[in-house]
């Protein structure tokens, strides 16, 4: 009788995808693509992670549009508003902030 084989599961991926995810003749999603892209010029998991993070805020601050269907306007509208909401973030408590936050996402 063959004894199970451990299961190694690498703990500073848990949350991420896999870099090849897209079905043959399928284009690989964008923030694959962008995972891709970075571990190719040698950025750390870090880096990445937190890149995929201001891509996926910056997708829903213009209400889950693809970025390819937007252009200048669009990044200086987000740009232009960051601080500010950055700042009022920081600046209130916490169950405060949890509420906005929840309110802001329910207006999407």
């Amino acid at each position: 009788m063959q004894q199970a084989r451990p299961i190694k599961i690498s703990t500073d991926s848990v949350n991420e995808r896999p870099a090849d995810t897209s079905k043959a003749g399928h284009k690989p999603k964008l923030l694959d693509r962008l995972r891709e892209a970075l571990r190719a010029r040698h950025y750390s998991r870090r880096t990445e992670q937190t890149y995929c993070h201001w891509v996926k805020r910056f997708i829903f601050f213009h209400r889950v549009r693809h970025p390819a269907e937007m252009a200048e306007p669009e990044i200086n509208a987000f740009l232009t508003l960051l601080p500010l909401i950055c700042l009022r973030l920081v600046m209130i408590s916490a169950p405060f902030r949890n509420f906005l936050v929840t309110k802001t996402l329910a207006q999407l």
